[in-house]
């Protein structure tokens, strides 16, 4: 079976640690991982390897939509890898998803932190798939960045 892949570049106002971190936070990934969809959002993070990665929310319409997945690898301040499956609207059949998350330093001498997160979603098993995954991880990480600019994730 053909699948898409996404990848996604920012650079976040934050060392690579912050960023990292927020994604094995468990209130941190409640506040941004839904986007504008995070009503009522939870999340339960076990951050070890092997470990599972459990968010929900409440669905504009009252349902609740949920994801799971399971760590491959943490690499602490560098990359993140896990596999996930939703249980919300997709729209078609939802395999078993990769995602590979990769974090840098971009800071240059004498400014603040920065840091580049390559986001990487494979295994989407259509174009569609692709491009509403990108709209929606690019609302999410405009969450996630009012979350490092709000002084979340220490």
């Amino acid at each position: 079976m053909t699948t898409e892949d996404l990848t996604i570049e920012l650079t976040f106002a934050a060392e690579p640690r912050r960023v990292y971190d927020a994604w094995l936070d468990p209130l941190t990934v409640a506040n941004w991982i839904w986007g504008s969809l995070g009503v009522k959002a939870t999340a339960e993070v076990d951050a070890r390897d092997g470990g599972t990665l459990r968010s929900s929310t409440t669905s504009p319409d009252g349902t609740t939509w949920s994801l799971e997945g399971n760590a491959l690898q943490l690499d602490p301040a560098k990359s993140i890898e896990f596999v996930m499956t939703w249980s919300a609207p997709m729209g078609y059949e939802t395999p078993e998803e990769r995602v590979i998350v990769t974090f840098e330093d971009a800071s240059s001498a004498g400014n603040p932190p920065q840091c580049r997160m390559t986001f990487r979603h494979l295994g989407l098993p259509i174009e569609v798939a692709r491009v509403e995954h990108d709209k929606g991880w690019r609302d999410a990480f405009s969450h996630l960045a009012h979350q490092l600019n709000a002084g979340g994730v220490r």
